[in-house]
């Protein structure tokens, strides 16, 4: 279920944190989409950079984290995009934007 409250948006979902994890996880290996980081203890997910389609003069990156939901048994997912120049040099550091680049590429 797609929860969205003063123009935040999440994923609700009946599963624990530790249920839904592996589900993600499993999402991005499907997806052969390699991992930057991954840290179950905090609830976060970094995919590596994207390279979507050939004619794209965009990378992407994505951040998943993974929260308790406000009722036992349930989880909150929300995911943040960011993209940047294919032509720029990758960033070493990231700062995760607090909203989307591309709110409709989150969906």
């Amino acid at each position: 279920i797609i929860q969205s409250l003063s123009g935040e948006s999440w994923v609700l979902i009946d599963a624990t944190p530790g249920q839904v994890w592996p589900m993600i996880r499993d999402y991005w290996t499907e997806l052969q989409i390699q991992l930057d980081y991954e840290n179950p203890g905090n609830g976060l997910m970094e995919t590596a950079w994207l390279e979507i389609g050939s004619n794209s003069e965009l990378r992407h990156k994505y951040r998943i984290r993974i929260e308790p939901g406000l009722h036992s048994g349930y989880s909150e997912i929300y995911l943040v995009h960011l993209q940047n120049q294919r032509d720029d040099p990758i960033p070493t550091v990231i700062n995760w934007p607090e909203d989307s680049n591309d709110p409709e590429l989150e969906r």
